[in-house]
C-alpha cells in the first residue's frame, strides 16, 4: 500500500530531504459556545500552527463540543496538549480561567536522521538497515521461466 503526502515546496529545499511541515487536523475540545467566533477559534488554533480552514460542522457551530480546524504545523516543535484561556478579573468577578484540550487526529511522523516523514528514527532505515528488505537472490527455474525472490529480512 502506498501512502500520499502533502508537503510544502520550497525553492531552497534538497530534492532529497522533505520538509518538516505538514498540514493536520486538530480538535479544540471542552468548547464553550460563545467560543466559536472565527476570531477566538483562529487565536486559539494558532497555538499549535498556521490555521488553513474550519471544518464545516465549526463553521456552521453544530458540534457544540469542540471545533475542528486544519493547521499548518512543524513536525519539529512539540505540541502543546491544553490551551489556558484566562479571563481577567474586573467589576464582575475575580480572574477566572479555563483549559482547552487539543486532540490531534492524525500526526505524521518524521525523521531527523533521513529527513523524511512517514517514519520516526525508531523505524529509520538509515539508521536500522537491518529493517530494509533487500532482494538478496533471484532463481530462475529452468523448466517453467519462473523467477523466485528471497528476501533478507
Amino acid at each position: 500500500m502506498w501512502q500520499i503526502g502533502c508537503t510544502k515546496w520550497s525553492p531552497w529545499q534538497k530534492s532529497y530531504e522533505e520538509t518538516p511541515i505538514a498540514v493536520a487536523w486538530i480538535c479544540l475540545m471542552e468548547f464553550a459556545s460563545n467560543f466559536f467566533g472565527n476570531e477566538c477559534v483562529f487565536s486559539l488554533a494558532s497555538v499549535v500552527g498556521n490555521l488553513l480552514h474550519f471544518d464545516l460542522a465549526t463553521q456552521i457551530s453544530i458540534r457544540p463540543s469542540c471545533a475542528k480546524v486544519n493547521v499548518e504545523v512543524n513536525l519539529l516543535s512539540t505540541f502543546p496538549q491544553h490551551i489556558k484561556i484566562v479571563e481577567e478579573e474586573d467589576e464582575y468577578g475575580p480572574e477566572e480561567f479555563k483549559w482547552i484540550k487539543i486532540k490531534y487526529d492524525y500526526m505524521p511522523k518524521y525523521c531527523k536522521t533521513c529527513k523524511k516523514q512517514g517514519h520516526n528514527e525508531l523505524y529509520c532505515w538509515v539508521i536500522h538497515p537491518q529493517l530494509h528488505k533487500r532482494l538478496d537472490d533471484v532463481a530462475e527455474d529452468g523448466n517453467t521461466g519462473k523467477r523466485t525472490y528471497r528476501y533478507c529480512c
